[in-house]
């Protein structure tokens, strides 16, 4: 096979996230890496006499890992995930994300989550900016699109 000449970054990925009063904010600019778990939820099996494992499918999901800039303003990604966690409860929030960008051809992720964990390291010794570190965990329909307009 040769070798793809169609190979993109993320460079200009878009992401776009819920705030408190669900409208789609884009936090694009204040955050600097997603990373998606697809999961298919799997179970396995022996019998007697059969030498190789069964599987079976029940189930997906789909673990996000979204990194965020830390940041002051209030439309930017640290304070809606903020704002979400100390919230009560904390419900779903959707999350969409377009890869490589939002042109044509391009890949669109969106679904509901929960936001799971949020962990940040203050290190006075650091100079580089803080990151905070999101755990979102699917929630319902998540859909994979590609953006035709």
């Amino acid at each position: 096979m040769a070798q793809t000449q169609d190979a993109v970054n993320a460079c200009d990925a878009e992401v776009f996230l819920d705030d408190a009063t669900g409208v789609l904010q884009d936090i694009s600019g204040s955050s600097n890496s997603v990373s998606f778990t697809w999961d298919n939820s799997l179970g396995e099996f022996h019998t007697f006499g059969a030498p190789w494992r069964a599987m079976q499918e029940c189930g997906k999901a789909i673990d996000v890992t979204l990194n965020a800039v830390y940041s002051l303003p209030a439309a930017e990604a640290v304070a809606i995930l903020l704002d979400w966690w100390y919230a009560i409860p904390s419900g779903r929030r959707t999350l969409e994300v377009n890869m490589p960008d939002n042109n044509v051809g391009s890949d669109h992720f969106e679904g509901e989550y929960r936001l799971d964990s949020l962990q940040a390291t203050l290190d006075p010794a650091d100079p580089n900016a803080t990151i905070m570190t999101a755990e979102l965990k699917s929630d319902l329909v998540q859909t994979h699109t590609t953006t035709a307009t």
